[in-house]
C-alpha cells in the first residue's frame, strides 16, 4: 500500500470537476485513486471519469501550493488549505516519482484516510518494495506521456513514463502491441477486467 492519503473535508471552488473541464471539456467525474507524496505537500489523485463522447478515461493531477513551470491546468480555492494549483501529473516531478516507485516496487494504491472506497484497485509490476526515486528532472512533456531522468535507488535512469487517457483492457491492447512489463494495472471494483494505468519503459538500456 502507498500510504495514507490524507483527506481533508472542505469546500472547493470552483469544484474539481469545473476545473477539469477546462482541460476536458465534457469531463464527468466519476470516482477516483490516489498515490501519496512522501513529503505531504503534494496531493496525486488519478481521476477517473468519461469524456464528450461518453469514453472512460483517466486524468491524472496534483494538487500543490505552488505554481509549476508548465502543466497547470486550473486553480482551486481550499477553504482549509487556501489555493491550490491543479497541475497535469506528468508535468509534476513529485508525482512522476511516486507513480515510478509504485511500478517498481509493486505497490497498490494509497489508503483514504476518511475510508471512502476508490475507484480502481491498481497493482505495480515490479518486485522491489524498497525502490526510492529522487531528483526527477523533466526532460519533455505531452498529454499522455513524459520524459524524465532520475535516481533509482541511487543509480541515474533515463525512462519515458506513459499515461494513457482512455482506459483500455490489457486484452484490447493486445491486438496490436503488448503492454510493457513495467507497468500498472488497475481492476475495477465491480470487474475482474484489467486495464493499463501506467506504462514504464527504460531509454537507456
Amino acid at each position: 500500500m502507498s500510504g495514507v492519503a490524507e483527506i481533508i473535508s472542505a469546500t472547493l471552488t470552483p469544484t474539481k470537476q469545473e476545473v477539469l473541464q477546462q482541460w476536458v471539456p465534457g469531463f464527468k467525474e466519476i470516482g477516483a485513486f490516489r498515490l501519496v507524496d512522501p513529503a505531504g505537500e503534494v496531493g496525486i489523485d488519478f481521476v477517473l471519469g468519461t469524456d464528450g463522447e461518453d469514453r472512460p478515461i483517466q486524468l491524472p493531477v496534483t494538487y500543490r501550493s505552488d505554481e509549476l513551470p508548465s502543466g497547470v491546468v486550473g486553480t482551486m480555492e481550499h477553504s482549509v488549505l487556501g489555493t491550490r494549483y491543479v497541475a497535469k501529473a506528468t508535468a509534476d516531478p513529485v508525482a512522476i516519482g511516486e507513480i515510478v516507485r509504485v511500478i517498481l516496487a509493486g505497490d497498490t494504491e494509497a489508503e483514504r484516510s476518511d475510508g471512502k472506497a476508490q475507484a480502481l484497485h491498481i497493482q505495480g509490476s515490479g518486485q522491489t518494495p524498497t525502490t526510492e526515486i529522487t531528483d526527477v528532472v523533466i526532460e519533455d512533456v505531452t498529454e499522455e506521456s513524459v520524459r524524465a531522468n532520475a535516481k533509482v535507488n541511487g543509480v541515474g535512469r533515463s525512462f519515458e513514463l506513459r499515461l494513457p487517457r482512455r482506459l483500455l483492457p490489457v486484452k484490447h491492447l493486445r491486438v496490436s502491441r503488448m503492454p510493457s512489463a513495467r507497468n500498472i494495472i488497475g481492476v475495477r471494483p465491480d470487474s475482474e477486467e484489467q486495464l493499463v494505468v501506467a506504462e514504464l519503459i527504460w531509454r537507456d538500456l
